[in-house]
């Protein structure tokens, strides 16, 4: 059965009316996911360059972490998370990505990909290569940024004592 990729009536019944893009996956299951969900990202992620159309899934509402499902072999999702919600302290390079999206640093958001191993505590995410987000147009572009202090494995949750 169909499902939408949000999880409320209204987002179901908006992928129903609204073109959106429809997806299977061993993983996922079939999907709709409304066009207001789709990004592209023209040059790709590091290591995945053939991989250009994204759709974006919340795992769950109100969770910080999503799925990025690559439109052209949906068997291939990243798992991500905007980085300042889940990194205290984290100040993303807004300006320098306004400057390489070619809009405003107001309509910059910020993905980071995010590693959860099998010991789920040890999760992990990457702040030397953020996905900056052009809201608007929906076009990103996975940057690469040198700030001391931040690294391609930041923990997520607090180390057990």
């Amino acid at each position: 059965m169909a499902r939408s990729a949000e999880g409320s009536g209204t987002a179901r019944r908006a992928a129903r009316t609204e073109p959106g893009e429809r997806i299977e996956s061993r993983r996922f299951g079939a999907l709709t996911v409304p066009r207001e969900r789709l990004l592209e990202l023209p040059e790709g992620l590091a290591g995945f360059a053939a991989h250009r159309r994204f759709a974006r899934v919340e795992c769950h509402p109100g969770s910080p972490f999503e799925w990025l499902i690559a439109l052209e072999d949906p068997e291939l999702a990243f798992s991500v998370a905007d980085p300042a919600r889940v990194v205290r302290g984290y100040e993303p390079p807004r300006e320098e990505a306004a400057a390489a999206l070619g809009t405003s640093p107001e309509d910059v958001e910020f993905l980071a990909l995010v590693v959860v191993p099998s010991e789920v505590r040890r999760m992990t995410i990457d702040l030397v290569a953020p996905i900056a987000v052009d809201r608007r147009r929906r076009i990103g572009r996975q940057l690469v940024v040198v700030e001391p202090g931040w690294s391609a494995a930041v923990p997520i949750l607090p180390a057990r004592s």
